[in-house]
């Protein structure tokens, strides 16, 4: 299931570039899509679909270095989904992410009953000489079958409140977020995506890293971006790299 949002991407942002069926099974071939087999259950075969939740791309953009989008999950579940970006110049020429920042498998957790951000550094196509610069962003979301989610044990991620400092000759802020771990085991590979929003509400920087913790343990995460920005909120959650109850 796919949903698509267009945003204008206000000022003009560059961004890194990259260079230029049968119903019947056949012998021998694949069990058709949707196909119960002995012993499965209605709700494992499910899982093994695509998922048809409702995710919502609300707000897309560019800031502080990497391509963001906010994304809805009304459900009362967990959603995985992959989400593409597109990127426009004021010609309306279209540029795709380059597959030197897009792992195979790479998607996102979305927690039940939210409205959390993504924000990706991202690689776009471009043939040689090209050095576009992008005008609006569009984000689309693509959901994954329940079963890609990490398997893992009832519990939540929380963020305290996001404190930053400029250091002394740079233009990088350090941003601090404690994060807590409410799941009963040892999390890695988490993600953390801070967001900060200018007086009038628009997106002047982000940051993301990855974070761990120990079994319903708090860590204090570490963040650097460039630029500024007041109001600042992080959002915790999962990717299809995050491992539950596993060593590092």
């Amino acid at each position: 299931m796919k949903m698509r949002r267009r945003f204008a991407a206000g000022l003009l942002v560059p961004v890194l570039l990259a260079g230029a069926c049968s119903g019947e099974q056949q012998p021998g071939g694949s069990v058709p899509q949707n196909q119960q087999q002995p012993g499965q259950t209605a709700e494992k075969l499910a899982d093994e679909q695509p998922d048809d939740a409702r995710l919502r791309v609300i707000e897309a953009g560019a800031a502080g270095g990497n391509f963001y989008a906010y994304v809805e999950n009304p459900e009362d579940r967990e959603v995985a989904g992959q989400i593409e970006f597109t990127a426009f110049d004021a010609a309306g020429k279209a540029f795709k992410e380059s597959s030197t920042t897009k792992p195979e498998g790479r998607f996102e957790v979305f927690p039940p009953k939210s409205t959390i951000a993504v924000a990706l550094f991202l690689v776009m196509d471009r043939s040689a000489g090209e050095k576009p610069k992008f005008s609006r962003i569009e984000a689309e979301v693509t959901t994954k079958k329940r079963s890609a989610i990490p398997q893992h044990q009832q519990g939540r991620f929380e963020a305290g409140p996001v404190t930053s400092e400029t250091r002394s000759g740079s233009i990088f802020a350090k941003t601090i977020v404690e994060v807590t771990n409410g799941y009963p085991e040892k999390v890695s590979g988490g993600v953390l995506v801070v967001m900060c929003k200018d007086a009038a509400g628009k997106v002047v920087n982000t940051a993301s890293t990855q974070f761990s913790a120990e079994a319903n343990g708090k860590k204090a995460v570490d963040l650097s971006s460039s630029g500024g920005g007041s109001g600042c909120k992080a959002y915790p959650r999962m990717s299809s790299s995050t491992r539950f109850g596993e060593t590092e």
